[in-house]
Protein backbone atom coordinates (compact mmCIF):
# COMPACT_ATOMS: atom_id res chain seq x y z
CA UNK A 1 0.00 0.00 0.00
CA UNK A 2 1.54 2.81 -0.98
CA UNK A 3 2.12 6.36 0.68
CA UNK A 4 -1.40 8.13 1.77
CA UNK A 5 -1.23 11.55 -0.92
CA UNK A 6 -2.07 14.77 0.15
CA UNK A 7 -5.68 15.18 -1.22
CA UNK A 8 -6.43 11.48 1.20
CA UNK A 9 -4.63 13.27 4.30
CA UNK A 10 -6.79 16.32 4.12
CA UNK A 11 -10.05 13.90 3.29
CA UNK A 12 -9.26 12.19 6.14
CA UNK A 13 -8.77 14.85 8.55
CA UNK A 14 -12.00 16.59 7.44
CA UNK A 15 -14.36 13.67 7.05
CA UNK A 16 -13.16 12.55 10.99
CA UNK A 17 -13.62 16.11 11.84
CA UNK A 18 -17.59 16.34 10.89
CA UNK A 19 -18.23 12.88 12.15
CA UNK A 20 -16.50 13.75 15.44
CA UNK A 21 -18.31 17.17 15.40
CA UNK A 22 -21.38 16.16 13.99
CA UNK A 23 -21.43 12.82 17.23
CA UNK A 24 -20.71 15.66 19.66
CA UNK A 25 -23.75 18.02 18.42
CA UNK A 26 -26.49 15.08 18.75
CA UNK A 27 -24.83 13.21 21.90
CA UNK A 28 -25.02 16.58 24.18
CA UNK A 29 -29.14 16.86 23.48
CA UNK A 30 -29.33 12.67 23.83
CA UNK A 31 -26.97 12.98 26.73
CA UNK A 32 -28.67 16.15 28.65
CA UNK A 33 -32.04 14.57 28.26
CA UNK A 34 -31.13 11.38 29.67
CA UNK A 35 -28.92 13.01 32.74
CA UNK A 36 -25.62 11.19 31.78
CA UNK A 37 -23.93 14.28 33.33
CA UNK A 38 -21.48 15.11 36.14
CA UNK A 39 -22.85 17.08 38.79
CA UNK A 40 -20.60 19.48 40.75
CA UNK A 41 -19.08 17.89 43.75
CA UNK A 42 -15.84 17.40 46.06
CA UNK A 43 -13.96 15.65 42.98
CA UNK A 44 -15.11 17.85 40.30
CA UNK A 45 -13.18 20.93 38.99
CA UNK A 46 -16.20 22.32 37.16
CA UNK A 47 -19.25 24.34 38.78
CA UNK A 48 -22.20 23.37 36.40
CA UNK A 49 -23.72 20.21 35.54
CA UNK A 50 -22.34 19.12 32.28
CA UNK A 51 -23.20 16.12 30.05
CA UNK A 52 -20.20 13.14 29.77
CA UNK A 53 -19.46 10.87 27.37
CA UNK A 54 -19.09 13.44 24.39
CA UNK A 55 -15.61 11.52 23.20
CA UNK A 56 -17.88 8.82 21.66
CA UNK A 57 -17.28 10.52 18.54
CA UNK A 58 -13.62 10.34 18.88
CA UNK A 59 -14.35 6.62 19.19
CA UNK A 60 -16.76 5.88 16.45
CA UNK A 61 -14.49 7.85 14.18
CA UNK A 62 -11.52 5.80 15.09
CA UNK A 63 -13.57 2.68 14.52
CA UNK A 64 -14.68 3.88 11.09
CA UNK A 65 -11.08 4.78 10.35
CA UNK A 66 -9.47 1.82 11.06
CA UNK A 67 -12.30 -0.27 9.42
CA UNK A 68 -11.51 1.57 6.47
CA UNK A 69 -7.81 0.34 6.88
CA UNK A 70 -8.78 -3.18 7.26
CA UNK A 71 -10.38 -3.10 4.14
CA UNK A 72 -7.93 -1.24 2.00
CA UNK A 73 -5.12 -3.58 3.38
CA UNK A 74 -4.09 -5.97 0.49
CA UNK A 75 -3.82 -8.36 4.07
CA UNK A 76 -5.16 -7.41 7.30
CA UNK A 77 -1.79 -7.66 9.76
CA UNK A 78 -2.54 -8.88 13.40
CA UNK A 79 -1.95 -5.30 14.54
CA UNK A 80 -4.59 -3.49 12.83
CA UNK A 81 -7.29 -6.56 13.63
CA UNK A 82 -6.00 -6.56 17.40
CA UNK A 83 -6.52 -2.55 17.56
CA UNK A 84 -9.88 -2.68 16.07
CA UNK A 85 -10.82 -5.09 18.63
CA UNK A 86 -9.31 -3.30 21.00
CA UNK A 87 -10.77 0.12 20.63
CA UNK A 88 -14.25 -1.40 20.30
CA UNK A 89 -13.44 -2.83 24.21
CA UNK A 90 -12.21 0.45 25.27
CA UNK A 91 -14.90 2.43 24.11
CA UNK A 92 -17.36 0.17 25.55
CA UNK A 93 -15.57 0.18 28.63
CA UNK A 94 -15.42 3.83 28.87
CA UNK A 95 -19.67 4.09 27.46
CA UNK A 96 -20.78 1.53 29.90
CA UNK A 97 -18.83 3.59 32.92
CA UNK A 98 -20.06 7.26 31.82
CA UNK A 99 -23.82 5.98 31.24
CA UNK A 100 -23.96 3.06 33.59
CA UNK A 101 -20.97 3.59 36.30
CA UNK A 102 -19.57 0.10 35.93
CA UNK A 103 -17.36 0.18 39.22
CA UNK A 104 -13.66 0.18 38.84
CA UNK A 105 -13.20 -3.80 38.58
CA UNK A 106 -15.29 -4.15 36.25
CA UNK A 107 -13.51 -1.34 33.89
CA UNK A 108 -10.30 -2.91 34.76
CA UNK A 109 -11.27 -5.85 33.34
CA UNK A 110 -12.25 -4.44 30.40
CA UNK A 111 -9.05 -2.41 30.04
CA UNK A 112 -6.54 -5.28 30.58
CA UNK A 113 -8.95 -7.15 27.48
CA UNK A 114 -8.37 -4.06 25.42
CA UNK A 115 -5.01 -3.79 25.92
CA UNK A 116 -4.34 -7.46 25.58
CA UNK A 117 -6.02 -7.26 22.05
CA UNK A 118 -3.87 -4.36 20.97
CA UNK A 119 -1.00 -5.93 22.43
CA UNK A 120 -1.47 -9.62 21.31
CA UNK A 121 1.41 -9.33 18.17
CA UNK A 122 3.77 -8.78 20.81
CA UNK A 123 2.32 -11.13 22.88
CA UNK A 124 4.44 -14.76 22.51
CA UNK A 125 5.32 -17.80 24.66
CA UNK A 126 9.05 -17.92 25.51
CA UNK A 127 12.00 -16.00 27.09
CA UNK A 128 12.18 -13.28 26.80
CA UNK A 129 10.10 -12.72 24.13
CA UNK A 130 7.19 -12.79 26.81
CA UNK A 131 8.79 -9.00 28.73
CA UNK A 132 7.98 -7.70 25.59
CA UNK A 133 4.26 -8.74 25.22
CA UNK A 134 3.65 -7.81 28.78
CA UNK A 135 5.95 -4.70 28.71
CA UNK A 136 3.03 -3.38 25.42
CA UNK A 137 0.27 -4.64 27.16
CA UNK A 138 1.52 -2.49 30.04
CA UNK A 139 1.46 0.26 27.88
CA UNK A 140 -1.62 0.55 26.64
CA UNK A 141 -2.92 -0.26 29.81
CA UNK A 142 -1.37 2.61 31.56
CA UNK A 143 -2.17 5.06 28.54
CA UNK A 144 -5.75 4.46 28.86
CA UNK A 145 -5.72 5.01 32.92
CA UNK A 146 -3.38 7.99 32.61
CA UNK A 147 -5.19 9.68 30.07
CA UNK A 148 -8.33 8.99 32.04
CA UNK A 149 -6.72 10.33 34.94
CA UNK A 150 -5.64 13.68 33.16
CA UNK A 151 -9.31 14.12 31.81
CA UNK A 152 -10.60 16.50 34.25
CA UNK A 153 -10.11 20.35 32.30
CA UNK A 154 -11.76 21.47 29.70
CA UNK A 155 -9.36 20.71 26.07
CA UNK A 156 -6.31 19.26 28.57
CA UNK A 157 -6.97 15.73 26.87
CA UNK A 158 -8.23 16.49 23.42
CA UNK A 159 -5.44 18.88 22.97
CA UNK A 160 -2.69 16.90 23.69
CA UNK A 161 -4.06 14.02 21.43
CA UNK A 162 -3.87 16.34 18.88
CA UNK A 163 -0.67 17.34 19.08
CA UNK A 164 0.79 13.70 20.07
CA UNK A 165 -0.65 12.80 16.97
CA UNK A 166 0.47 15.26 14.87
CA UNK A 167 4.32 14.19 15.37
CA UNK A 168 3.22 10.75 15.05
CA UNK A 169 1.95 11.41 12.31
CA UNK A 170 5.22 13.44 11.02
CA UNK A 171 7.00 10.76 12.02
CA UNK A 172 5.73 7.92 10.54
CA UNK A 173 6.23 6.57 7.09
CA UNK A 174 3.84 3.84 6.77
CA UNK A 175 0.63 4.47 5.85
CA UNK A 176 -2.26 2.74 8.44
CA UNK A 177 -0.34 4.51 10.90
CA UNK A 178 -0.32 8.46 9.33
CA UNK A 179 -4.09 7.34 8.63
CA UNK A 180 -5.22 6.82 12.02
CA UNK A 181 -2.58 9.34 13.84
CA UNK A 182 -4.45 11.90 11.24
CA UNK A 183 -7.92 10.23 12.49
CA UNK A 184 -7.51 11.00 16.17
CA UNK A 185 -6.00 14.41 15.68
CA UNK A 186 -8.94 15.61 13.49
CA UNK A 187 -11.61 13.86 16.10
CA UNK A 188 -9.90 15.30 18.56
CA UNK A 189 -10.02 18.88 16.87
CA UNK A 190 -14.17 18.12 16.38
CA UNK A 191 -14.30 17.81 20.10
CA UNK A 192 -12.56 20.80 21.38
CA UNK A 193 -15.25 23.66 20.68
CA UNK A 194 -17.91 21.43 22.79
CA UNK A 195 -15.51 21.99 25.44
CA UNK A 196 -12.66 24.34 25.23
CA UNK A 197 -13.15 27.22 26.38
CA UNK A 198 -16.45 26.35 28.59
CA UNK A 199 -17.72 23.16 28.61
CA UNK A 200 -20.87 22.20 27.18
CA UNK A 201 -20.11 18.67 27.15
CA UNK A 202 -17.61 16.66 28.62
CA UNK A 203 -15.27 13.54 26.96
CA UNK A 204 -16.09 11.07 29.19
CA UNK A 205 -14.16 7.60 29.88
CA UNK A 206 -15.50 6.62 26.36
CA UNK A 207 -13.09 9.59 24.81
CA UNK A 208 -10.09 8.96 27.15
CA UNK A 209 -10.52 5.61 27.04
CA UNK A 210 -10.33 5.17 23.07
CA UNK A 211 -7.49 7.93 22.83
CA UNK A 212 -5.11 6.13 25.13
CA UNK A 213 -5.65 2.54 23.52
CA UNK A 214 -4.93 4.92 19.78
CA UNK A 215 -2.16 6.50 20.81
CA UNK A 216 -0.66 3.07 22.75
CA UNK A 217 -1.29 1.02 19.55
CA UNK A 218 0.52 4.24 17.25
CA UNK A 219 3.36 4.15 19.50
CA UNK A 220 3.72 1.07 19.41
CA UNK A 221 4.04 0.81 15.87
CA UNK A 222 6.48 3.13 15.48
CA UNK A 223 8.65 1.88 18.03
CA UNK A 224 8.23 -1.80 16.08
CA UNK A 225 8.83 -0.19 12.71
CA UNK A 226 11.85 1.66 14.49
CA UNK A 227 10.30 5.14 13.43
CA UNK A 228 10.54 6.06 16.87
CA UNK A 229 12.53 5.00 20.07
CA UNK A 230 11.53 5.07 23.10
CA UNK A 231 13.29 8.14 24.67
CA UNK A 232 11.27 9.77 21.75
CA UNK A 233 8.34 8.29 22.74
CA UNK A 234 8.30 9.08 26.59
CA UNK A 235 9.80 12.60 25.58
CA UNK A 236 6.24 12.70 23.45
CA UNK A 237 4.00 11.97 25.87
CA UNK A 238 6.00 13.41 29.03
CA UNK A 239 3.15 16.10 29.96
CA UNK A 240 0.73 13.50 30.99
CA UNK A 241 2.84 10.56 31.88
CA UNK A 242 4.53 12.71 34.63
CA UNK A 243 1.88 14.36 36.25
CA UNK A 244 0.04 11.37 36.59
CA UNK A 245 2.90 8.61 37.43
CA UNK A 246 4.19 11.65 40.09
CA UNK A 247 0.82 11.32 41.50
CA UNK A 248 0.22 8.02 41.44
CA UNK A 249 3.54 7.27 43.22
CA UNK A 250 2.90 9.85 45.64
CA UNK A 251 -0.43 8.37 46.37
CA UNK A 252 0.88 5.09 47.10
CA UNK A 253 3.66 5.73 49.18
CA UNK A 254 1.05 7.81 51.11
CA UNK A 255 -1.02 4.88 51.58
CA UNK A 256 -4.54 5.89 49.52
CA UNK A 257 -6.50 4.09 47.70
CA UNK A 258 -5.02 4.95 44.70
CA UNK A 259 -7.49 3.77 42.16
CA UNK A 260 -9.77 6.40 43.43
CA UNK A 261 -10.94 9.26 41.42
CA UNK A 262 -9.43 12.40 43.59
CA UNK A 263 -7.95 16.05 42.58
CA UNK A 264 -4.53 15.83 43.33
CA UNK A 265 -2.89 16.31 39.93
CA UNK A 266 -0.85 19.07 39.27
CA UNK A 267 -3.27 20.14 36.79
CA UNK A 268 -6.05 20.06 39.24
CA UNK A 269 -4.07 22.15 41.75
CA UNK A 270 -3.33 24.72 39.42
CA UNK A 271 -7.32 25.26 39.04
CA UNK A 272 -8.23 25.49 42.47
CA UNK A 273 -5.39 27.94 43.12
CA UNK A 274 -6.99 30.39 40.57
CA UNK A 275 -5.82 29.48 37.16
CA UNK A 276 -8.29 28.71 34.38
CA UNK A 277 -8.78 25.65 32.07
CA UNK A 278 -7.78 27.63 29.49
CA UNK A 279 -4.82 28.66 31.13
CA UNK A 280 -3.67 25.42 32.31
CA UNK A 281 -4.47 23.62 28.84
CA UNK A 282 -2.54 26.21 27.36
CA UNK A 283 0.47 25.45 29.33
CA UNK A 284 0.35 21.73 29.18
CA UNK A 285 0.01 21.98 25.24
CA UNK A 286 3.32 24.70 25.30
CA UNK A 287 5.37 21.60 26.82
CA UNK A 288 3.83 19.04 24.48
CA UNK A 289 4.58 21.32 21.39
CA UNK A 290 8.22 21.79 22.40
CA UNK A 291 8.39 17.99 23.64
CA UNK A 292 7.07 17.48 20.00
CA UNK A 293 9.56 19.49 18.15
CA UNK A 294 12.33 17.96 20.61
CA UNK A 295 11.06 14.29 19.77
CA UNK A 296 11.03 14.93 15.87
CA UNK A 297 14.86 16.74 16.43
CA UNK A 298 16.53 13.79 17.77
CA UNK A 299 15.09 11.51 15.19
CA UNK A 300 18.33 11.13 13.52
CA UNK A 301 20.78 11.29 16.65
CA UNK A 302 22.43 8.43 18.38
CA UNK A 303 20.58 6.85 21.46
CA UNK A 304 23.11 8.72 24.06
CA UNK A 305 21.98 11.94 22.88
CA UNK A 306 18.22 10.72 22.50
CA UNK A 307 18.78 9.56 26.37
CA UNK A 308 19.94 12.50 27.62
CA UNK A 309 17.60 14.51 26.39
CA UNK A 310 14.69 11.63 27.43
CA UNK A 311 16.76 12.28 30.97
CA UNK A 312 16.62 16.26 30.97
CA UNK A 313 12.77 15.87 30.29
CA UNK A 314 12.21 13.53 33.15
CA UNK A 315 14.25 16.13 35.77
CA UNK A 316 12.65 19.26 34.38
CA UNK A 317 9.22 17.52 34.86
CA UNK A 318 9.67 16.19 38.20
CA UNK A 319 11.80 19.66 39.30
CA UNK A 320 8.49 21.53 38.19
CA UNK A 321 6.23 19.45 39.75
CA UNK A 322 8.00 19.62 43.06
CA UNK A 323 8.34 23.16 43.13
CA UNK A 324 4.74 24.17 42.11
CA UNK A 325 3.45 21.84 44.73
CA UNK A 326 5.31 22.70 47.29
CA UNK A 327 4.41 26.49 46.73
CA UNK A 328 1.18 26.00 45.79
CA UNK A 329 0.61 24.00 48.86
CA UNK A 330 1.86 27.04 50.96
CA UNK A 331 -0.19 29.36 49.95
CA UNK A 332 -4.16 29.40 49.88
CA UNK A 333 -7.02 28.68 47.53
CA UNK A 334 -8.80 30.92 45.15
CA UNK A 335 -12.31 31.72 46.55
CA UNK A 336 -13.39 29.87 43.03
CA UNK A 337 -12.94 27.56 40.54
CA UNK A 338 -12.61 29.01 37.41
CA UNK A 339 -13.99 27.65 34.27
Amino acid sequence: MALPSTGVQQGTVVIAMLISALTCAIWVRFASARNIADAPGQRRMHEGVTARGGGIGIALTLMLAIAWLLTIEHAASTALLGASLGFVVAAIAGLLDDVRRIGTFGKLVLQVLASTCIAAPWLHLGWPVLLFGLAALATVLVLINFWNFMDGSNGIAATQAVLVALVLAMETEHPATRLLALALLASSAGFLPFNLPRARLFMGDVGSHVIGACLAALLLWELEDRELSLFQAFILVSAFTMDAGLTLVRRIIRGRRFWQAHREHLYQMAIRKGLSHSQVCLAYAGWTAVAGVLTLSISDRPWPIQAGVAAATAVLATAIYVGLRQRWLARPSAARVRT
